[in-house]
Parts: C-alpha cells; structure tokens; sequence
C-alpha cells in the first residue's frame, strides 16, 4: 500500500507491505482502518463506507485548530491514497491506560480533568466547531482524559458561540456520565438510570462535583455514595 502524509509544511509518502499493515494494525470501523505510525494512529478509509465521515474540505478546517487543542484531538495531517486523493486523516497516539484507574482518582483530580476537556470545548466553540461521537470507543486516559477521533465533528457557522458551547458541554457531559461512570461501573440497568437522573439537566458536571464531594474521596466512593 502507497499513502501520503499531508500537512501544511510537507508530503511524506509511505509504501507499506502487507506485514507492516499488520504490525501496524490498531482497530476498525465503519469509516476505515487504524493504523500506528510513529507517533501517529492513522486512519485510512474504506473504499466504500454507508456512514457521513470527514471530508477534505472540513479536515482542513480543523487542522487549523490542532494547535489549539490538545485533549479533543484535531487531525495533524491528511491521508492520501497512490492517487493522491483524500482518503483519510491522521492523529497523535495515545497510550491508553486501563479505564478502571479513573475510579480510584480523588475527586479533585478527577474534576480537574473534566474541566480541562470542557475549557477545550469552549475554544472549539469559539470557532463553530460541533462535537459529537463521544463515547468510549474514542476515549483514551492516559493520565488526562482524550478524545482522539475527530471524525464526525463538524463546523456550524449558523450557531452563536453560545449554542455550540452548550451543545459541546452536554454531549461530553452525557459520555461523563451516562459512558464513563454509569456503563462501566453498574452492570444493573436501575443503578445506572439512578445514576443518570441524579445528573440530568446539569450542563457543567464540575459544579455539582464540587457541591457533593470533599475532593478527598475517589471517583468511586463518590459516585457510590449518591446512589445509596
């Protein structure tokens, strides 16, 4: 396989034989393969795919922000195929840690990861920019929390500042709650709900996290605390 790694600055052509797409294999979906490369995970599309996935144009757009943002991931650099056509984009790899490490933090830890992903939120709002796809499968904790697939954000220049802030902060609050800690920690379907009702309607967890715990406690002491 020939691919093109495309940034601002240069064009590296990569010809990869059927063992180095083994070693480099990472996952798939829908929209294509995972790949390491250095320090990247590349994603190299399907030839054919049902699923709305990034355009050139739209990678484009945020790339220019991927120095702006370093926990909701912005693609590097463009994928071109032997033809030199898109067909894929690249991101930093993170070494991801076991998730269960999360819930031993203290709650002050644990809230000033939250907030770190929310201030990210808000520079991607402040540039019309909609998350969304947030869920386990594109997370990564590596000591902060990551999402590293931009593939269906997109850009919304019809909406104010304040619209795609509260539409970015809902959809991270949601994976928070209803992902991270109701899906991984209760295996029974009522706690969970009791656990996703005790956040409904909260836009911004940290406020509510600083209000109910001492920050002494960990994640899971807490979260089983408000549920009894």
């Amino acid at each position: 396989m020939i691919l093109y790694l495309k940034d601002d600055e240069q064009t590296r052509k990569l010809t990869l034989s059927s063992e180095d797409l083994i070693d480099m294999y990472l996952d798939e979906g829908e929209e294509g393969i995972v790949y390491k490369y250095g320090a990247y995970a590349l994603k190299v599309y399907h030839p054919n795919c049902r699923k709305v996935r990034l355009d050139e144009k739209t990678c484009k757009r945020l790339m220019e922000l991927r120095d702006l943002t370093s926990l909701v991931q912005m693609p590097q650099g463009m994928i071109l195929n032997q033809m030199k056509s898109f067909n894929g984009y690249y991101t930093y790899y993170v070494l991801a840690h076991c998730l269960q490490e999360i819930y031993s933090l203290p709650m002050r830890i644990f809230t000033g990861l939250v907030k770190d992903v929310y201030r990210e939120l808000s520079i991607l709002s402040d540039h019309h920019i909609s998350v969304c796809d947030f869920h386990l499968g594109n997370f990564c904790y590596d000591g902060n929390f990551n999402f590293v697939d931009p593939g269906s954000y997109e850009p919304e220049d019809e909406s104010s500042y304040f619209q795609l802030l509260t539409k970015n902060q809902t959809e991270f609050s949601r994976f928070i709650t209803e992902d991270l800690l109701a899906l991984l920690m209760f295996p029974h379907k009522k706690k969970r709900q009791k656990m996703i009702d005790h956040f409904e309607g909260i836009e911004y967890l940290p406020d509510i996290f600083e209000d109910e715990s001492d920050g002494k406690e960990t994640v899971k002491k807490y979260i089983k605390r408000i549920i009894d």
